[in-house]
């Protein structure tokens, strides 16, 4: 299971990444939600904003979950192979168009520990041999984005 230090609160829909919890009815551990608040955040959180979390201004909502895809790039056909595994692999995808892509390799906690800009890639179907070398086993998240589109994996390092 995966643990953060903050909580990711979905009645006051904000997410703090510090040592003291967000209170509320609905507190969860789940940094993966989309819909993200600044109001009703502690005020003396000094890592209010985590790289996997975009907080926005207060009344401003984003539901990225249900946002259109950027034409031509399938989610689920997102792999990663080996998994688990010792910090080498491949990332797969298909892509209907040619786009950007950039990847990102985070921590449990949300620390980014590793970015890679891949460029302009054609259309078509990609893959990217990545070397990892993370600060110890355990589980870390993939971000990777084509054009404007992106998804979130978890990647096992043993």
């Amino acid at each position: 299971m995966l643990t953060f230090p903050g909580q990711y609160n979905s009645s006051l829909q904000g997410y703090c990444n510090c040592s003291e919890p967000v209170q509320g009815p609905d507190a969860t551990n789940d940094p993966e939600d989309r819909l993200f608040l600044a109001e009703n955040l502690p005020t003396d959180c000094a890592k209010l904003r985590s790289p996997l979390v975009q907080t926005l201004a207060p009344g401003a909502v984003e539901k990225q979950a249900d946002a259109p895809l950027q034409k031509g790039f399938d989610q689920a056909q997102i792999r990663i192979q080996p998994n688990p595994n010792d910090g080498r692999f491949r990332v797969l995808w298909h892509q209907g168009e040619p786009q950007s892509v950039n990847i990102w390799l985070f921590d449990a906690q949300g620390q980014l520990m590793e970015a890679f800009d891949l460029g302009q890639r054609p259309a078509g179907s990609q893959e990217a041999f990545l070397q990892f070398n993370p600060t110890g086993p355990g589980l870390y998240l993939l971000r990777l984005q084509v054009g404007r589109a992106q998804q979130v994996l978890k990647v096992m390092i043993q």
